[in-house]
């Protein structure tokens, strides 16, 4: 299994509301990583912040569309 080191990162992790993206986030946060967790639909990033904070780790809800210049920005 691959371990990383990432105390002290920020790690933006899109498309992280389901599937794929969820684990990639969970695992990040598990690495020490403070996961900005981004979906199109914001209760999909509740959800999975809220699985990780139950881990203790730190994680917050960024939804926006990635394909949108404006929101990215805003963001």
């Amino acid at each position: 299994m691959l371990t990383i080191d990432c105390a002290a990162k920020r790690a933006l992790v899109t498309g992280a509301g389901q599937g794929v993206g969820r684990e990639v986030a969970r695992y990040l946060a598990r690495a020490g990583a403070l996961v900005l967790v981004n979906d199109l639909v914001e209760k999909r990033c509740e959800s999975v912040v809220a699985e990780i904070r139950e881990e203790g780790l730190a994680a917050e809800s960024l939804a926006f569309d990635v394909t949108n210049w404006e929101q990215i920005q805003a963001a």
